[in-house]
């Protein structure tokens, strides 16, 4: 499926905040190892779009209309005590979804599993012993959030002032 960009307007379709060329030189300046065909680096912004949907709730501000594809753009969102443009899809973002376009090309972003609460068990020689609640997978993504946390909501439960 080829990216269709929303570029604040509320684009019809739309199904990313970055191009492939943007992808391509965010990859670039990080020395990055990417997918040759432009498919597969689409993919991996859907992905990336994917993981943003999953932290809309965090999201600070609220859609600018009910009809839109995707998250932003939004109203009411103040990054770094400066009010965002409710047409505007900010760098942060922008930069996010490429972050976790990235992460993507090695990891899976949104974990659907489970944990499996063994005790002890054994076959033979092999041994599977879980501690407090079993195992689980998760995924660590401290170079998005670095990017992401201006956009979303302070949880803090602190009084800020704007």
């Amino acid at each position: 499926m080829p990216l269709v960009i929303e570029d604040g307007s509320i684009v019809s379709g739309a199904n990313s905040f970055t191009t492939d060329a943007e992808f391509i030189a965010y990859c670039d300046a990080r020395n990055i190892t990417f997918p040759c065909s432009e498919a597969e680096r689409d993919s991996l912004q859907i992905k990336a779009m994917d993981y943003l949907f999953s932290k809309e709730d965090c999201m600070k501000g609220s859609r600018t209309s009910s009809t839109q594809n995707l998250p932003y753009p939004r109203n009411g969102v103040y990054i770094r005590c400066v009010l965002n443009g409710s047409a505007v899809i900010p760098q942060e973002l922008k930069t996010s979804q490429m972050a976790l376009a990235a992460a993507a090309i090695t990891q899976v972003l949104l974990v659907n599993g489970g944990s499996q609460n063994v005790a002890k068990e054994q076959l033979g020689s092999m041994l599977v012993e879980y501690f407090n609640g079993g195992s689980w997978e998760r995924v660590r993504l401290d170079s998005v959030n670095a990017f992401l946390s201006p956009l979303l909501k302070d949880n803090s439960g602190q009084l800020v002032r704007v």
